[in-house]
C-alpha cells in the first residue's frame, strides 16, 4: 500500500485513540452530552463548506478579473472566509464561535464584561 496504506493506518489510530479517549473521559467526569457536540460538529461542517465554496468563487472571480495580482487575490479571499464563516457561525447559532469572537472582542477592549 505504501504511502497511501501509512496514512490510512495513521487515521484508524486517530479515531481508536480518540474514542480511547472519549470512553476513559465518560468514566471521570460522566455524561458528556455527546447529540450536542455531534449538532455542533454538523454545523461546523456546514458553515466550513459554505465558507470554501463562497472563498473558491471569490477567488477565481478575482483571478479572472485580472485586476490585482494572485497573491492580493488570495489574500482579499482569506479575509472573506474568515468573514464569511463568522457570519454563518452566527447566523446558524455556533455557541463555540460565539464564545471565541467575545473573547477576542473584550481582549482588544472593544466591549467590557
Amino acid at each position: 500500500m505504501g504511502l497511501s496504506g501509512l496514512a490510512l493506518a495513521t487515521s484508524i489510530s486517530a479515531i481508536v485513540g480518540s474514542i480511547l479517549l472519549l470512553v476513559n473521559l465518560r468514566k471521570k467526569i460522566g455524561e458528556i452530552r455527546l447529540s450536542r457536540m455531534i449538532m455542533t460538529l454538523y454545523k461546523t461542517v456546514f458553515s466550513s463548506f459554505a465558507m470554501g465554496a463562497i472563498s473558491v468563487l471569490i477567488f477565481k472571480t478575482i483571478q479572472f478579473s485580472g485586476i490585482v495580482s494572485e497573491n492580493i487575490a488570495l489574500l482579499i479571499t482569506i479575509c472573506v472566509a474568515i468573514v464569511t464563516y463568522i457570519f454563518i457561525a452566527f447566523l446558524i447559532k455556533i455557541d463555540e464561535v460565539k464564545l471565541i469572537v467575545i473573547a477576542i472582542i473584550r481582549r482588544f477592549n472593544v466591549i467590557k464584561k
